[in-house]
This record gives structure tokens, C-alpha cells and sequence, in this order.
């Protein structure tokens, strides 16, 4: 039951949400930073994390988003998000757009060096891109055409056509500034404890499983920044020791709480969730209907209509996330550009799903079947789910998997037929959903109907491949509908962030208040 209860958010490096505002032609500057305040300076900062870090990290992109919050201290990106989502300048002072030319001119900011003296600038980037392309990342630059130093602070970037992605792909996910010298040196394995970049904290220690100590960079390029003089992150051997070392004060911050028993639990104690549901890369749980077999009945709308009434989602949060998963009746985070309140969804109806049924010509002696393939951990739910659909009048069989060989399951082509439905963890924001709304899906709907005909990859190109914010706006709030009200290409259950909590003394953090993986160390404070 407890892993069932686990909000396992998978974040997946290569999709990140671009808000519509920031796709438009123009100038983008860093903004001011904040000025400096006597009050909470000092003191160290001791971060638990429930989790094992992997591969903490001179080379964050080689993590997942635990591997690049705990480097972040010291290795800065080219861009950041704002809390509107938008793409903003950080180590950049300017990221200067020109669409129609296909064209990206950088200015970086002047006189950055890394924490071991080395000058950062234009040439630096291109050596970082490089190796980022050479080892496994090149879908980063996948519409980039060619990038170059044109200056001592200034790289020009050429696309082959814009997309909707292209400043969070280049400037945010490939935008992390590692010490390219020390890669040239140690490889990629020999980063994972040389954290080095241009950030207010230097690496002190670095303990692979176990923790990073970090210590004020003095040279760091913001006056007066930063306001701590340290910052330690720390290992449980898990999450209830974590939690424990939290509650005993030993530590003031615990992040990666997959457990959402041991959240509200914490929440209970006092102490307060850290982040906003509307952060970037959140993470949708939810079934997909696809078949390889014209006869499946997820085929046929009016089944699968019938199948998403007759499942209680709310009950379903309120049981098994403690009421820390969000409702949502489409494919984002209510309150996102992503999200369309004009889509009606399929509310709990038991009756409307069984009058679905016989319409669809089903009846209590030919009931339709369908397959629920799911991991382990979310048994319980799928147990339940199960429970929901056969009251609705289906014939249901479960299909546990572990998770090492839940992929190949659910990839389009791999099995023979293709499962009819299967539980789906999904980001919801536009921009990750190339791999649903394509020619070439890898998941999802793509056996299930003709997604061309249908209109599908048109709406969704015109979002992707646009240039006009207001036409891309639209071509969003479109698909949505058209996925939904008109196709119920899918089911969500629930959005769940990974969550954080920690105390009140904590000011002026920015953990998860952009992006789930994202903060602002240089702006900590811990007040008395």
C-alpha cells in the first residue's frame, strides 16, 4: 500500500514547458538582482534529501532533477524561468530573437569567471555545447543548424526552424555551464564529484550517496550575493530518516518526499510546502487508450467514454495521495497555459457510463474487456480502478508489471496487440507532448486512430512550429478540446509535484516556484 501512495514524479530532462509569452521575436535582459538586506545573512543551510543522489554532479544534465537541484549551488545556467514560465537571461544578459531570420544572438554577462579563476565566456559555451551534443544530448540542439562564439561575449545561435521550445531546450536544459576544461580531463564520470561553475557556492565535499558541502563563493559576480555562508545537503539511507533529521532541526529543508504520507505528516508538524502547483514539470498520472487490434473495445468512443465516468478520480486522490494530488480533466495543471476551462470531461457517472456501454452495444452478458497494464507500486490503485469499471459493466484483467520492463510495454510497437490501456505518467506541459501528438508517437494514442486525419498533429504543430502567440494560444486550447470532449484520447487521475517542505526560516528560496528542479541559492536566507 505505502508504494501505491508514492506520487512518483519522474521528471524527464528533455521536456520543459516554454510559455507562449516567451516565444515571441525581441529581446529578453536579466533582470535586477535584489538588492542585499543585513537581516538572515549567515549561517548555513542543511538540506535533507530522501533519496540517493546518483551522480551529483559537474555534469547535471547527465542526473535527473535531484542531481541538478543539489548542484545548482554551484553550476548556473544560461536562462532561467520566471514564475510566469517564461525564459529569462541568467548567466546571458540578453538572448536577442530574431524568427523570421532563424536567428539567436547571445550576450553574456562580462567578467564571470568559475570558482577555480577560469574565464567564462563565449568560447566556453560552444565548448560546453560540444561536449553536451557528444555525449548523448544532441536532441537539445535538435533544430538548431549551427552555433558559434561571434564574440568574446557573444554567441550566435542558427536554427533550421524555430520551435516552441527552442530558448528552454538550449538556454535552460543544455544551459547548465560546467568547467569544460575539467570535462576534457576527467570525462563525464570524473564530473560527478567536480562540481565546478561560475555559482555563489564552491564545492567543499562531494560524496557520491551521501551528500555535497558548499561554501560561499567570495568572487561570485552579484555584489553582496550570496546571503549564506554555506550550504550542505545530505543523504537518508530514506525518506523517514529524512523526515526524522527534519523534524529533529538537524536539518531546515527536506526535498524529494515521494511519499505523500510522510508529507502530510510533516505538514502536520509544522512545518510548510516549499514550491507551486503551477511550477514547470509537474507530473500527470493518468491511462492512455491505444490498440493494435481493430476489435478492442477502447476502439470504439462510446467505450471509452463509458470508462471515464465510471472511475471516482477524486476519491481516488483523496485515498491514495492524502489530497496532495490536484484534479485536472485534461492534459495540464489548472491555471497553466496550458489548461482550458472551456473542457467538460467525464465527471464520475456511473449510470451515464453503463448507458455508454449499451449504446455501445455491450450488455451484462457481453461485456467488453479491457486490459489495465500498471507498475507494482501503483497496485492499490489499479486494484481500485478495477473495482470502479467492473460496477460500470466491464470485464476488467490487470496486468502488473515491474518497472524495469513497463517500457516495453507501452512503446508503441513493442507489443502484439498493444495494450489497451495502460497507466501513463506524463508531462503536462505542451512543448513534452511531442512524443504523443506526432507522426512518430512513442506512447499513447498513436495506434488508435489516424491522429493525422483527425486533426491532432495539425493543432498541434501550429502550438509547436508557430511563430504568432495568439494562433499558438488557440491551436492549445483547440487540442485540448479536441483530445478530450471530442476523442478521450486519454485518462488523467492526477497531477502531482515533487514536493518539499521545510521551515518557516527558510526566506526567499525559490525552491519549485519555477521549475520542480529549480531554486535561487543565492538569494537564501535562514532569519532567526
Amino acid at each position: 500500500m505505502k508504494r501505491a501512495k508514492k506520487l512518483v514524479s519522474l521528471l524527464l530532462a528533455a521536456v520543459l514547458l516554454l510559455a507562449l509569452t516567451a516565444c515571441g521575436g525581441g529581446t529578453q535582459s536579466t533582470p535586477a538582482p535584489s538588492a542585499n538586506t543585513a537581516a538572515g545573512t549567515g549561517g548555513t543551510l542543511t538540506i535533507v534529501n530522501g533519496g540517493v543522489l546518483k551522480n551529483v554532479s559537474g555534469f547535471p544534465i547527465a542526473g535527473g532533477f535531484v542531481e541538478q537541484f543539489c548542484s545548482a549551488p554551484a553550476i548556473e545556467t544560461l536562462a532561467r524561468y520566471n514564475e510566469k514560465g517564461e525564459v529569462i537571461p541568467w548567466l546571458a544578459k540578453e538572448i536577442n530573437v530574431d524568427k523570421a531570420n532563424l536567428k539567436i544572438v547571445v550576450k553574456l554577462q562580462e567578467g564571470v569567471k568559475f570558482s577555480d579563476g577560469a574565464d567564462f565566456n563565449a568560447k566556453t559555451v560552444v565548448d560546453v555545447w560540444d561536449i553536451y551534443k557528444a555525449n548523448g544530448y544532441a536532441s537539445k540542439f535538435s533544430n538548431v543548424k549551427s552555433y558559434s562564439a561571434t564574440g568574446n561575449n557573444e554567441v550566435t545561435v542558427m536554427l533550421t526552424q524555430w520551435a516552441a521550445d527552442t530558448l528552454s531546450r538550449v538556454f535552460i536544459e543544455a544551459g547548465w555551464m560546467i568547467q569544460p576544461a575539467l570535462f576534457k580531463q576527467y570525462g563525464m564520470e570524473g564530473m560527478y564529484t567536480r562540481i565546478v561553475g561560475t555559482g555563489p557556492f564552491v564545492a567543499k565535499s562531494v560524496k557520491v550517496g551521501e551528500g555535497i558541502e558548499y561554501t560561499k563563493n567570495p568572487n561570485y559576480r552579484i555584489k553582496g550575493q550570496p546571503f549564506l555562508d554555506g550550504i550542505k545537503i545530505i543523504t537518508a539511507k530514506d525518506i523517514n530518516t529524512a523526515a526524522n533529521i527534519l523534524k529533529s532541526g538537524e536539518a531546515q529543508v527536506m526535498l524529494n518526499i515521494v511519499d505523500s504520507k510522510v508529507y502530510t505528516d510533516l505538514i502536520a508538524a509544522g512545518f510548510q510546502r516549499f514550491g507551486l502547483d503551477t511550477c514547470i514539470t509537474p507530473t500527470l498520472q493518468g491511462i492512455f487508450f491505444a490498440s493494435g487490434s481493430k476489435t478492442d473495445p477502447m476502439g470504439n468512443l462510446l467505450v471509452r467514454q463509458a470508462f471515464c465516468h465510471a472511475i471516482d478520480t477524486k476519491a481516488i486522490i483523496k485515498a491514495f495521495t492524502y489530497g496532495t494530488g490536484t484534479y485536472t480533466n485534461q492534459l495540464a495543471v489548472p491555471g497553466t497555459q496550458e489548461y482550458n476551462d472551456k473542457v467538460v470531461g467525464y465527471p464520475y457517472d456511473v449510470n451515464k457510463a453503463k448507458e455508454l456501454l449499451k449504446k455501445a452495444g455491450y450488455s451484462d452478458t457481453n461485456k467488453p474487456t479491457v486490459t489495465l497494464t500498471y507498475q507494482l507500486q501503483f497496485k492499490d490503485i489499479y486494484v481500485a480502478i478495477q473495482g470502479y469499471l467492473q460496477a460500470a459493466g466491464f470485464n476488467v484483467k490487470l496486468d502488473e508489471v515491474d518497472a524495469a520492463v513497463y517500457g516495453d510495454r507501452i512503446i508503441v510497437g513493442k507489443p502484439t496487440p498493444y495494450t489497451s490501456t495502460a497507466q501513463w505518467i506524463a508531462p503536462p506541459n505542451a512543448t513534452g507532448w511531442t512524443r504523443y501528438f506526432t507522426t512518430t508517437p512513442t506512447t499513447m494514442v498513436g495506434p488508435a486512430m489516424d491522429l493525422k486525419a483527425a486533426g491532432v498533429i495539425d493543432l498541434y504543430s501550429k502550438y509547436m512550429y508557430g511563430t504568432d502567440p495568439a494562433q499558438q494560444k488557440t491551436a492549445l486550447m483547440d487540442l485540448q478540446k479536441k483530445n478530450i470532449d471530442e476523442l478521450c484520447l486519454y485518462f488523467p487521475l492526477y497531477i502531482t509535484q515533487n514536493l518539499y517542505a521545510g521551515t518557516a526560516k527558510v526566506k526567499d528560496h525559490g525552491i519549485a516556484t519555477t521549475a520542480i528542479y529549480t531554486w535561487t541559492p543565492e538569494t537564501v536566507k535562514i532569519t532567526k
